[in-house]
């Protein structure tokens, strides 16, 4: 058996509140993501989507569990160590605007990692930043231009263009197409795929479009409020979901098609604070198979079908799922 290339367990996040208060960002999540796999994660905003990414990334600390890259423990791993390791583990973010230097032209941004993580002399960068920017179809006008006279589409691909210059082998993509119109959107996508496919990259993608999820990845992990509540291959996931929070984010979503008939599935009630957080079930409050139990016994997961392959296998935490009724859609 291979190692996988990343994995957390147990991965828990808190951030000071007013008082004394914590908030639990994200809940004992545990996943493994293999090399040249890509893994979806989603939720609506607020289920910790992003703070897994950033923990992974190791941007922001972790408050308990483990989190291993190829092996290596890498949780509190000192940064002078760790930024050895950043070449091969780079992250994309939801907003370019925010996330790219306004003072910097492109391409210098784009020649960033290129001075920390390579030994190319001036001349070989340059030359290296002419062949990323071919790469991610942006005109090399651009490397001389700034941040404000770029689109959204193209300062994305000059965020994934920074990204892959020190040609990382675990990119996380963190809402990458959501403040793009749809023909930009397609552009960025299709980009990735080509990326993908030439070098192999590994890719978590957190994302709240589920059509961009079914195109782009493999496997699916769903989260809510901190805590994963389905998993399983992508096409399981979308085509047969289980669990009662998946199925009301799948019947959420619209299809391009308008002459669709929709089966809506609307989640009711208010969404738990996550300074108090309920016992047993955190869906329960919203839930249309609420049972007592489930206000007492938090659920555990159940396999659904059978797998050889452990990573790939079809799981649901809800206590309703032996109960011959628990499909609603």
């Amino acid at each position: 058996m291979h190692k996988p290339l990343i994995e957390i367990c147990e991965l828990t996040k808190t951030f000071p509140s007013a008082g004394f208060d914590k908030v639990l960002a994200v809940d004992n999540v545990s996943l493994k993501i293999n090399t040249g796999e890509s893994v979806g994660l989603v939720g609506e905003s607020g289920s910790g989507k992003s703070t897994i990414g950033l923990l992974i990334s190791k941007l922001i600390p972790v408050s308990s569990g483990r989190i291993c890259f190829e092996g290596q423990d890498i949780t509190h791993l000192p940064e002078r160590k760790m930024r050895a390791l950043r070449s091969d583990i780079q992250i994309v973010f939801q907003d370019p605007w925010g996330s790219i230097n306004p003072r910097f032209p492109i391409g210098r941004t784009i020649s960033e990692p290129l001075l920390l993580h390579t030994a190319l002399n001036s001349a070989e960068r340059e030359k290296e930043i002419k062949i990323l920017a071919d790469r991610v179809q942006l005109p090399k006008s651009t490397l001389e231009r700034y941040p404000h006279e770029l689109s959204g589409g193209q300062l994305q691909r000059v965020s994934i263009a920074r990204a892959i210059a020190s040609k990382p082998r675990f990119l996380i993509m963190d809402e990458p197409t959501s403040s793009l119109d749809l023909s930009v959107r397609a552009g960025i996508l299709e980009l990735l795929n080509d990326i993908r496919r030439d070098t192999g990259l590994t890719l978590l993608l957190i994302s709240h479009d589920l059509d961009t999820v079914e195109l782009m990845t493999e496997r699916l992990v769903v989260l809510y409020l901190g805590r994963v509540v389905e998993q399983g291959r992508t096409s399981d996931v979308l085509l047969n979901p289980v669990h009662p929070y998946t199925q009301t984010l799948i019947s959420s979503n619209l299809p391009p098609d308008p002459s669709v008939i929709l089966k809506r599935l609307k989640a009711t009630g208010e969404i738990p604070s996550p300074l108090n957080l309920p016992k047993g079930c955190l869906f329960g409050s919203r839930c249309p198979l609420f049972k007592a139990d489930c206000a007492i016994n938090s659920p555990a997961f159940a396999e659904l079908g059978h797998s050889v392959d452990m990573s790939a296998k079809h799981l649901a935490a809800c206590n309703r799922v032996q109960d011959s009724s628990y499909k609603i859609l």
